[in-house]
């Protein structure tokens, strides 16, 4: 089912608007109830106002949620009438303008809503700035003079990421979650969810995956190491003048070797799967190059969002903790960074092993299950996840 752009922007519209003008209420009667109980109990008005900046960022989350996820609620109310698209059979007059949505549905929608618009976000952002920093060292600006122009610049770019971010997710979103809240299971997606992977074999996947991809990043690390190092020292440069030079470009070549070496490694194990699933050895082709960059996208933006979130909840808690204690912000800073590189090391494997629980189901979906002579059964419809 596909959502219309004359569609998806009205529902975009009655979102923002309801968006904001619940976050203004929200925050206008939280903020009076905050500084009458304080007020109450003899803080002066500077000290309700340090009272409340000590806790603006929790404070703002909470209050933008319940706004997003009642505007959700209310959006749905209204527009969910000629959502429904008639090509498939069902119309508007097949829903009632008085259908109500249940709250489970409200908060499905909304989480699918929210982390797709937040990893557009993180990934539009990443872009622009990159571009835009890139295009600016090449016109010769400094970084003063680069700062300078992203500070001034800065509401007016974050306001056009976040209106291209959510309209982005409205369209995706949207039509994954219609069939569902309108009554419809949609014979697909019903086969994919009766599709599960077993613990072990998740485990098994994962593992997998992990040393097959490191295996593979070590020698291709090495690789391009030396023909770059080979190359600089070609043209004169001292290792000093090398180690400078490729300081800016860390991020880009690390990023390249994992998506090269996490390609490789989906694909050793999509050939592998047969064998894992049988408990016996087989002689199995290997995966057409379209399903492994299929199921590694599917893991690999599942992985990034999930060790974002994770990273945010975990460090939120231990540093709403530690704050609460009284430790200054270069405190906790300190407390906390021996342990980044162990945190950041655990986010990643629990995230990458919800991804392959997540993502493999589909891939089994996918496969055409066998006729009763054993010979494939290439009827079926070849559905990527």
């Amino acid at each position: 089912m596909q959502l219309s752009w004359t569609k998806t922007f009205p529902v975009w519209w009655s979102l923002a608007w309801r968006t904001s003008l619940l976050a203004v209420l929200f925050g206008a009667a939280l903020g009076a109830v905050v500084a009458g109980v304080l007020g109450a109990r003899g803080y002066t008005p500077e000290e309700v106002q340090a009272s409340i900046r000590r806790y603006n960022v929790p404070l703002a989350g909470s209050i933008i949620a319940l706004a997003t996820i009642l505007a959700v609620k209310l959006t749905l109310k209204k527009h969910l009438p000629t959502l429904v698209d008639l090509e498939a059979g069902v119309g508007p007059a097949a829903i009632e303008p008085s259908t109500d949505v249940s709250w489970n549905q409200t908060l499905t929608l909304w989480w699918s809503l929210l982390w797709r618009c937040v990893l557009m976000l993180i990934v539009g952002g990443y872009l622009c700035a990159l571009l835009l920093g890139t295009a600016m060292v090449a016109k010769g600006y400094d970084p003063e003079e680069i700062r300078a122009l992203v500070q001034r610049y800065m509401p007016l770019a974050a306001y056009g990421l976040v209106a291209t971010a959510s309209i982005a997710a409205v369209k995706l979103a949207l039509p994954k979650h219609l069939a569902k809240i309108g009554g419809l299971v949609e014979p697909e997606a019903a086969a994919v969810a009766g599709t599960s992977l077993p613990r072990g074999l998740t485990l098994a996947v994962w593992w997998g995956l992990l040393w097959r991809g490191f295996l593979v990043a070590v020698p291709v690390t090495l690789v391009a190491g030396l023909f770059v190092g080979v190359v600089f020292a070609s043209k004169g440069y001292s290792f000093a003048e090398f180690q400078a030079a490729l300081r800016p470009l860390n991020i880009p070549f690390n990023a390249i070797v994992v998506a090269i070496a996490s390609i490789a490694a989906v694909r050793m194990v999509l050939k592998k799967l047969p064998t894992w699933l049988s408990g016996r050895e087989e002689a199995a082709e290997p995966p057409s190059w379209e399903r492994t960059l299929a199921v590694w996208w599917g893991l690999a933006w599942r992985t990034v969002l999930l060790a974002m979130l994770l990273g945010f909840l975990v460090g939120g808690i231990l540093g709403g903790v530690l704050a609460a204690r009284g430790y200054t912000a270069d405190e906790v800073r300190a407390f906390l960074g021996p342990y980044v590189v162990p945190l950041g090391c655990f986010h990643q494997a629990i995230s990458l092993i919800a991804a392959v629980k997540l993502v493999f189901p589909q891939y089994l979906a996918s496969l055409d299950p066998p006729r009763s002579d054993g010979t494939p059964n290439a009827s079926q419809d070849d559905r990527l996840p």
